[in-house]
C-alpha cells in the first residue's frame, strides 16, 4: 500500500466489487474458440455496463484474467513505467521476458 512505498497494482482506495467468470467445456478442443469468445463477450459486456454507470475500475487481477486480457496495462501508466524501468535496470537484455513463453509479460501484455 501507499504507507509502504506505493501500490504497483494501481488500486484506487475505494469500495470495489470484483467478479470472476468461469467457463468449462469438453476437453477435445473443438469448442475452444467459441468458449473464449463467450468469455470475452461477457467480460466486455460487464465492463461496458460498469463504465456507463461510472463504476468501472479498469484493473484486471492476474490470477483470474484470461490470456486475451491486457493485465499489466490495467495497472496504470505510471506503474507500468516503474515495472519497465525495473526490468530495464535489472534485466537489460530482456532474458526473463524472452525465456518465459507464457503469462502476462511486459513484452506483450500492455
Amino acid at each position: 500500500g501507499k504507507d509502504r512505498g506505493e501500490n504497483i497494482m494501481g488500486h484506487d482506495s475505494v469500495p470495489q466489487c470484483w467478479w470472476v467468470f468461469t467457463c468449462e467445456w469438453p476437453q477435445d478442443g473443438g469448442y475452444d474458440a467459441a468458449a473464449q469468445q463467450a468469455v470475452d463477450t461477457m467480460s466486455e459486456t460487464v465492463q461496458t455496463l460498469a463504465k456507463a454507470k461510472g463504476l468501472l475500475l479498469d484493473f484486471k487481477c492476474m490470477s483470474f484474467a484470461s490470456g486475451s486480457q491486457k493485465v499489466l496495462g490495467s495497472y496504470g501508466a505510471d506503474n507500468l513505467k516503474r515495472m519497465q524501468d525495473a526490468a530495464a535496470k535489472y534485466d537489460p537484455e530482456g532474458i526473463f521476458q524472452k525465456l518465459q513463453h507464457g503469462g502476462f509479460l511486459l513484452r506483450n501484455n500492455i
